[in-house]
């Protein structure tokens, strides 16, 4: 692990280097200087050395303190601490290990550290004001003492790199000026990654496996060393969470802001022993102490040896291009655009997973060399997060003007003067766009409390009365849902639902609620219902709410590019005050400072002791009953409902208590759901989507085994059926809960976290507890009482204080905001503020901070916001500029940086990336089958007329699971028979050419079946043919590839490739083209020959060519 230290203040740092002295240099144990760039000049003493001597290590001090002096406050930096620590059972191994191994261990440690180290730097930065204000600058240099620790302070093997690291570096004036180390906090986790990566990989290379024991938490180990092993010298992590067990309820009253990382610190802090240094004769004592506990286990030389020899796992490893290709998916499940950061720190927990397969350089060339799209500096995409978000957008553009209207304005202003005379201007508005728009995609601005469910309620009574049938609901929770059928009386269901539904009716107006939380995935679907159902899409919701959790922020693009007509609803209907109308108005104005100026003039913005939450809970018992408590952090919320709870027993208002089992789900990021460890036997999952072969979706089971090996789980449902889950396949298509125990009361507040249609609860529902006994609760939910057996249903939690998100859509008299002023956003604010009707209070720890936090939105990026054609474009020129470098007079410093790049995709068995897709082809047989299946999803092309009237014609689609070649190319033709009976009458409208176009890709339709079909019959000739052994290498076909081997062998000393070798080279990618574009079985074995041909001349290449690079 990696930890960052708090910053040391100048009124430390006189005495601070002398009392650490003996710690940082103990006897032995030597430290190295690490000083870089122009700070050389500045610590010209030291920087000529390499080991840290008593001496040299004074004048480091003398030389910061000398720049920290004369400040009045002493509140000056010195600098700060990274500790770089290895997993346990890299220590056990150590304290068993003979001198040799040790040694190995400990220079293992000094590579991954300075690696890490040299990583880190690049996140320490400076500040300068400019024209653009305060912005950060890359570090001209540092100064850094690096110091290498055997022991603890509880005298335990426990390998330890420490690395000071002086607040100071020069700017780019030459001024000498302090460092800021808030980006290296942002990558912290990045930072920690690549320790791990380069001590593993060392690791390796002495013969060792890594093995992840916790995906979510980034927990690694060697592989064979034993729990017991591991905890026979962990006694000071267990004293550290020991501590923090007991303490963790008044650190989270006294750092109510303090993450995990920051709680293990101070729990690290509070529970350590006086620093000690030892003499040569003592750590050699510790040594012995340390191998006698770890031999005690029955760990010993022998079970190192052992542990060495271990077969490797039969797990499938995801090839370079895979593991990036997966990596930049799993980055834009959140985000439409990504730096190269989060990316790479992707990547490397997919390698983690496969026991780092690849070293760092080769992921972040890969990275970098991959399919994804630099948008602006240190800004990428995807060519998918592109197509998606520019296709909704040019649907959007395009399709104005193309539906039919449902009435004309004169008719729609006099049914609201009839029937809604008391509508506001907003609400009438929206009315008559929903009903009037000949656009086939709308929208509805509506800010908080406008009443946006009345609008639609007068919507569905104007269709109802002419006898139309054809609205449909959408909201992306249930509860939301469930609120748009009761207060409009439009049916409504959840988004998901919807898209997952088999058919969707013709010439619906599908209105969307809370459209700014939908992301733009499933945008794209839900435009692609539309259009295929020549329905309308009225997308309604409020850019100033919380966001999306998927990637891109459609709707506010959507609107932001005008490429949708947009109503505005404006006029507040919940604030019943002039102060909280007032406070709507300048929080929709962003006006943030003002708003917390009025409340803080009326002690309605307070700050919460450190000590505990005593004047929000006091506040909120005064009126729990008409009070809504809004909290950022789940653990802020449980510890405000555990308060309260106290409060209301003291009192009796609770009573009856029981100790319950309740399930709570896990929130897993999107690679942990994909690996066993994050699963455990007993556990609860319910099945959140279907696949073939997978339990009904919504289906309960109970997880009976998981296979390491496989990773897979069984699970077994209700009625005893058991089901194996291949986790790496579809554990997104699970939802994961683990059993805790909660005390509950009668006439608890308790709130519903997982939908049951038979107990009619939707996740979010709250209700009091009126009878609790056995196990049976009898809850009243506001509109009934049911009853509960926990044993059946036991999604429950407390609901005095909720969170954020879950408040929305809710409504009070009164709110109280806990706000996390480092958490906090304007999105959180105005929701929070938003939801009161006539009172609320802000509470936070730091009001300045809160203040700035609450003053910037919660922006989703979105590949939108780039000029994405032109940077394509200027993509594909600089690729062929590329292609013709080495034709150039000044081609030799590009040809020899691009040999450089290929001879690396050499060195990890790739030939060259872009021709991946033909390595499949020809390596595995079973993607033959692979191939085959994209041939039949060209039989279902869609022929898409080039049309653009009201009531598009739409070309019909079919499935074709498990159907033969032979059923799917009747039935496309019968379809296609069908389709054009449909559009004869258009195609008579547009004259004979466009018919003529039509019966030519029609019949270069009917083709592309019959060359599917006869790929689908010889497939298995091809797989006969292929086996194992062939030794099939990747096969080129770029021209700017061929160009750079042709220079390789002229310039590079690659003799064993001829002119005549590149020339059949080039011809057999020729061959492979063909292949694909006309595939037959005798075509495919002559470019296998040749390719078989030029594998073996490129194995016998690349050992010449490596040998030469050693020499050079």
């Amino acid at each position: 692990m990696m930890s960052i230290s708090s910053w040391q203040s100048s009124a430390q740092a006189e005495n601070y280097f002398q009392q650490d002295l003996d710690y940082y240099q103990k006897n032995q144990e030597l430290g190295e200087w690490h000083i870089t760039g122009e700070m050389s000049n500045r610590y010209q003493n030291i920087a000529h050395q390499s080991a840290i001597t008593k001496e040299s290590y004074q004048d480091f001090a003398d030389l910061i303190n000398q720049n920290l002096k004369g400040n009045a406050t002493g509140n000056q930096r010195a600098g700060f601490d990274i500790t770089f620590s290895p997993s346990k059972s890299i220590d056990v191994i150590y304290a068993v290990a003979n001198d040799e191994l040790k040694k190995s261990i400990l220079q293992a440690q000094d590579r991954a550290v300075n690696l890490a180290l040299e990583k880190a730097s690049r996140y320490i930065t400076y500040r300068m004001r400019n024209e653009n204000g305060r912005e950060h600058f890359q570090n001209n240099g540092l100064a850094i003492a690096k110091f290498q620790h055997l022991s603890n302070r509880n005298e335990e093997i426990k390998i330890h790199t420490h690395c000071f690291i002086a607040n100071q570096t020069i700017n780019s004036k030459g001024e000498l000026v302090s460092i800021d180390n808030k980006q290296l906090y942002d990558n912290q986790k990045l930072i920690t990654q690549i320790y791990h990566q380069e001590l593993f990989q060392e690791m390796q290379k002495l013969g060792f496996q890594s093995e992840v024991l916790d995906i979510q938490k980034d927990i690694l180990e060697i592989k064979g060393v034993t729990q017991e092993a591991r905890n026979s010298i962990s006694t000071r992590t267990a004293e550290i969470e020991k501590w923090l067990l007991e303490n963790r309820k008044e650190l989270l009253r006294k750092y109510p802001n303090a993450n995990e990382s920051q709680l293990r610190q101070i729990a690290t802090l509070e529970t350590r022993n006086y620093k000690q240094s030892h003499s040569y004769s003592e750590l050699e004592e510790i040594e012995l102490k340390n191998k006698n506990l770890v031999e005690n286990t029955g760990f010993t030389k022998e079970t190192i040896h052992q542990i060495q020899n271990l077969e490797k796992s039969n797990q499938k490893i995801l090839s370079l291009d895979e593991l990036t290709q997966k990596a930049a998916q799993l980055t834009t499940e959140h985000e439409s655009t990504f730096t190269s950061e989060e990316i790479l720190s992707r990547a490397i927990k997919l390698n983690a997973i496969q026991s780092y397969t690849y070293d760092l350089s080769t992921l972040e060339n890969a990275v970098l060399n991959s399919d994804i799209i630099k948008l602006d500096e240190n800004i990428y995409t995807t060519q998918e997060m592109i197509n998606i978000e520019r296709e909704i957008l040019t649907y959007a553009q395009e399709s104005k003007n193309t539906a039919q209207a449902e009435t004309t304005l004169d008719k729609a202003e006099q049914f609201l003067s009839e029937n809604f005379s008391t509508m506001t201007a907003g609400q009438k508005e929206a009315f008559s766009h929903v009903l009037t728009s000949k656009d086939a995609i709308l929208g509805i601005q509506g800010d908080a409390g406008v009443g946006k469910t009345f609008m639609l309620k007068a919507v569905k009574e104007f269709q109802k009365l002419h006898k139309k049938d054809n609205l449909i609901g959408l909201a992306p929770t249930n509860k939301a849902a469930d609120e748009i059928s009761k207060e409009s009386g439009i049916k409504g269901q959840t988004i998901d639902s919807f898209i997952h539904q088999r058919q969707h009716k013709q010439n619906q107006i599908i209105i969307v609620d809370e459209a700014s939380m939908v992301d733009s995935r499933k945008m794209q679907k839900l435009t692609d219902i539309a259009q295929q159902t020549n329905s309308k899409l009225v997308l309604m919701g409020d850019t100033k709410q919380f966001t999306s959790i998927g990637a891109g922020a459609i709707f506010e693009q959507l609107q932001a590019k005008g490429a949708i007509e947009v109503a505005v609803m404006a006029e507040s209907m919940r604030a019943k005050t002039a102060d909280m109308k007032e406070l709507y108005k300048l929080t929709k104005e962003q006006k943030t400072d003002a708003v917390l100026d009025i409340l803080e003039s009326k002690n309605q913005f307070q700050t919460i002791e450190a000590e505990d939450y005593s004047s929000v809970v006091k506040e909120y018992l005064q009126d729990k009953d008409n009070t809504l408590l809004l909290v950022m952090k789940n653990q802020t919320r449980q510890e405000l409902n555990e308060l309260i709870r106290d409060e209301l027993k003291k009192d009796n208002s609770i009573s009856s208590h029981q100790i319950l089992h309740i399930q709570e789900k896990q929130q897993l990021d999107s690679i942990s759901v994909h690996h066993y460890t994050s699963y455990e036997v007993g556990d609860m999952v319910q099945q959140a989507g279907s696949y073939k072969g997978s339990l009904k979706s919504g289906t309960e089971a109970v997880i009976a085994s998981v296979n390491e090996e496989l990773n897979s789980i069984t699970l077994q449902d209700a009625k005893g059926n058991s089901k194996e889950v291949n986790l790496g396949e579809h554990g997104d298509k699970l939802n994961l809960y683990k059993t805790t125990q909660k005390e509950f009361s009668q006439n608890d507040k308790i709130i519903f976290t997982k939908k049951d249609k038979s107990l009619g609860l939707n996740n979010g529902d709250i209700g009091t507890v009126k009878e609790i006994k056995d196990g049976f609760l009898t809850v009243d939910t506001g509109k009934k009482e049911i009853k509960i057996n926990t044993k059946e249903y036991n999604y429950i939690d407390h609901a005095y204080a909720i969170t954020n998100h879950k408040a929305q859509g809710q409504t009070s008299e009164r709110s109280i905001f806990v706000g996390d002023s480092r958490l906090s956003s304007q999105n959180a604010f105005y929701v929070a503020l938003t939801r009161a009707k006539a009172h609320i209070s802000i509470y936070t720890q730091d009001k300045e901070q809160f203040r700035d936090a609450v003053a910037e939105r919660q922006v989703k990026r979105s590949t939108l916001d780039y000029n994405t054609e032109e940077i394509l474009k200027r993509r594909a020129n600089e690729l062929t500029k590329i292609q013709g470098l080495h034709k150039s007079s000044d081609r030799s410093t590009a040809r020899e940086q691009k040999t450089i790049n290929l001879l690396h995709k050499l060195s990890n068995s790739v030939v060259v990336s872009n021709i991946k897709r033909l390595s499949d082809l020809l390596l595995q047989s079973d993607t033959l089958n692979n191939l085959a299946n994209r041939f039949r999803r060209d039989a279902n092309i869609t022929v898409r007329p080039e049309i653009n009237v009201v009531g598009r014609t739409q070309q019909p689609t079919i499935q074709i699971k498990g159907e033969s070649m032979q059923t799917v190319y009747d039935k496309r033709r019968e379809e296609n028979a069908k389709y054009q009976e449909a559009t004869q009458e258009i195609n008579n409208q547009e004259g004979e050419k466009q018919n003529l176009a039509r019966e030519q890709e029609k019949e270069s339709f009917i083709d592309k079946i019959d060359k599917a079909s006869e790929l689908y019959e010889r497939v298995e000739d091809i797989q006969r043919y292929l086996s194992d052994e062939t030794g099939i290498k990747d096969i080129i076909t770029s021209e700017q590839d061929l160009g750079v081997l042709e220079d390789m062998a002229l310039n590079y000393d690659m003799r064993e490739i001829t002119q005549e070798a590149l020339e059949s080279f080039k011809h057999l990618a020729q061959d492979v083209v063909e292949v694909l574009e006309n595939p037959t079985l005798e075509i495919f074995k002559d470019a296998m020959h040749k390719a078989v041909d030029m594998s073996n001349l490129f194995d016998k290449q690349l050992k010449h060519t490596r040998e030469i690079e050693n020499e050079r």
